[in-house]
């Protein structure tokens, strides 16, 4: 987690030539955070949006490089908000998804994030029913807050090697957390995130989680957490559970529990021989995409448009 999370929020930043022109939008309204604010704009009307959020010692535009999710959302045509951290804010250039001050609706970096989403809903011609977040590590776990935060705000996040909200509440929690021992239960996990919200009726957004089997930095157990919690605010008991193997990729695990009309969603993608990485495919190939990286690897699984995918924004048998 102090390695890397990746999400993308951008805002009205984003030049789209034929070169992607990088501008920092520094507007946005108000930066409790003190963040850097990164936008790739549609071109066409309505169109849905992602924040991507990007790990430790990594930028907002490696971030989207790598994974591919510039490319997606060229050939898709939709919006990419890509917060950048400051090394004011954390010398990594972590997202402070420790500290709670930080994972607050109203303050800090989580505060700064849904005001550029804000602010891109009212600038741009965004379809307001189709608004999703991803993440990498800190990035990740950043994420997860959002949308423990915000659930209306979001249909649905997909995460990658991180754990459940309320891992750590502090500095000092965060390596130990990230080593698979929290300071509370599963039971409890599940509460802290149901207690943000005592009074009222809540639709959770779906959830997409990946993790690798060989991750030394944020443990595979973490991730199990983080599944388990979210099945628990979606209230989906063990018999909604099924493992399989995905065709052709037959080293990644996909775990899945979902309502009865599949309207909530939690799903756990693990992937043997994966460390601290995303997946990834390099090439120009149709359904080929993301780069080599030290923090990805390539696994003949692009894992960026496996998300799209599950978000519903492509159509599987088109790729």
């Amino acid at each position: 987690m102090l390695r890397g999370l990746i999400f993308i929020i951008a805002i009205n930043a984003f030049q789209l030539t034929a070169q992607l022109n990088e501008i920092e939008e520094s507007d946005f309204g108000n930066n409790p955070g003190n963040l850097v604010c990164y936008v790739q704009p549609a071109t066409g009307k309505s169109r849905p949006l992602i924040i991507v959020l990007h790990g430790c010692t990594q930028s907002a535009q490696e971030a989207i490089s790598v994974s591919g999710w510039d490319k997606l959302a060229k050939e898709n045509d939709f919006f990419l908000v890509a917060p950048q951290q400051r090394m004011s804010n954390n010398p990594n250039r972590c997202f402070n998804w420790f500290r709670a001050e930080d994972i607050d609706s109203l303050n800090g970096e989580a505060a700064s994030i849904l005001n550029m989403l804000s602010y891109c809903l009212s600038h741009y011609s965004i379809d307001t029913t189709q608004i999703f977040i991803t993440g990498f590590s800190a990035g990740g776990q950043m994420a997860v807050s959002l949308l423990a935060l915000t659930p209306a705000r979001f249909n649905a996040g997909a995460v990658f090697a991180c754990g459940p909200y309320g891992l750590a509440q502090k500095p000092s929690q965060a390596l130990k957390a990230m080593h698979g021992k929290p300071e509370l239960n599963e039971k409890q996990l599940t509460q802290r995130v149901m207690d943000l919200h005592p009074n009222a009726t809540i639709v959770y957004p779906s959830l997409y989680i990946y993790q690798g089997d060989d991750d030394p930095v944020v443990y595979p157990v973490c991730a199990s957490l983080l599944f388990s919690q979210w099945k628990g605010i979606h209230q989906l008991n063990d018999l909604t559970e099924q493992t399989v193997e995905l065709k052709d990729h037959p080293f990644i695990r996909r775990t899945s529990a979902g309502s009865m009309d599949n309207s909530s969603r939690v799903v756990l993608y693990q992937f043997a021989g994966l460390g601290h990485q995303i997946p990834v495919d390099p090439g120009t190939n149709p359904g080929q995409g993301g780069q080599y990286n030290v923090f990805s690897k390539d696994q003949n699984f692009w894992a960026s448009l496996n998300v799209a995918i599950d978000f519903g924004l492509i159509n599987e048998e088109g790729q």
